[in-house]
């Protein structure tokens, strides 16, 4: 009866999308005074580079790490850093029964028997020559009909390994999984408009037209007057001014609506400026000032103010970051 000594050890199972970092993070979890045995899938991103397996064998520190795996690449990476790998547990578990076995008493008579046999007869050097060439084709045949493929571990030179510097993917079917997320970002940036454009209005008043004669009179829309000093109104609407009358003594006048001509400050005229008119069959004045002439320059954003905003606004997000 073989005793076997009960191995204090952490069974670490990783699933098929393992990678390096996983694998590490259990490591550091697993329990500091247990070997350590990795079971890796076959195809497990953890099995791409031998570089990995050297990570997690540093990563072990003192504790023992011994790699089970059915993917025979997986076990020939791990191999060539040194790390104990075997094709299932059931392996693992042959290659880990305690070496030290007590003699019992058939065990010693057991090796007594062995150890008084004499020297066995000598075999024919030729014979077993022959016999070893026929076990050596028979064994061809059978691995070319049986087997017609074969894996070949190369274990590498030993070489010091670090600093390691490697790179990881990050991403769907990467060797980090990462996660593409996607939010608005509100912000607000101000500057200067170098572009103008300029708004005139025209100034608007009164006219007073008064009938010198005793027939009526049409002042058409468009009846231009002035003041003395040739500023230019019209009138905006069309009017009937009735005749005056001797007996009884009336003089008929009639209010219309102008506009300057020329858009502007200029416009805006005092009462009784515009006195001048267009036919000598009536007067003309404005009772009251005339007023809304202006002249505006109206700031306006071209195009390089709008590049030049939006240039700002990126090297601003890119120092948030």
């Amino acid at each position: 009866m073989t005793a076997t000594a009960q191995l204090s050890r952490t069974v670490i199972d990783l699933d098929a999308g393992a990678t390096v970092l996983d694998a590490a993070r259990r490591i550091d979890d697993a329990d500091a005074s247990a070997d350590i045995v990795l079971v890796v899938p076959a195809g497990a991103p953890l099995v791409r580079n031998p570089v990995f397996f050297e990570v997690l064998r540093r990563r072990a520190g003192r504790r023992r790490l011994m790699v089970v795996s059915s993917d025979a690449r997986a076990r020939s990476l791990a191999a060539s850093v040194h790390i104990p790998a075997f094709a299932g547990l059931a392996a693992l578990e042959r290659r880990e029964l305690d070496p030290t076995e007590r003699l019992t008493e058939a065990r010693r008579v057991a090796l007594a028997t062995i150890a008084s046999e004499g020297p066995r007869p000598r075999v024919s050097l030729r014979r077993t020559f022959a016999v070893a060439s026929s076990l050596f084709a028979a064994g061809a045949i059978l691995l070319a009909v049986v087997a017609p493929y074969a894996t070949v571990v190369v274990a590498p030179a030993t070489s010091p390994l670090g600093p390691v510097e490697f790179d990881l993917r990050a991403g769907p079917g990467g060797d980090i999984a990462a996660q593409t997320l996607t939010a608005p970002i509100n912000g607000r940036i101000s500057g200067p408009a170098t572009g103008s454009r300029t708004e005139e209005s025209k100034a608007v008043g009164l006219e007073r037209f008064t009938n010198l004669t005793t027939s009526e009179i049409r002042i058409p829309k468009g009846t231009v007057i002035r003041t003395s000093d040739n500023i230019f109104f019209q009138t905006t609407e069309e009017k009937m001014l009735a005749r005056s009358i001797l007996q009884p003594f009336f003089i008929s006048q009639v209010q219309v609506a102008i506009e300057a001509i020329d858009p502007g400050p200029r416009g805006n005229v005092g009462p009784d400026r515009i006195t001048s008119g267009s036919s000598s069959q009536y007067s003309v004045t404005n009772p009251a000032a005339t007023a809304g002439g202006d002249t505006k320059k109206i700031p306006v954003v071209t195009q390089s103010d709008y590049d030049a905003t939006v240039a700002r606004s990126e090297a601003a997000d890119r120092r948030g970051r």
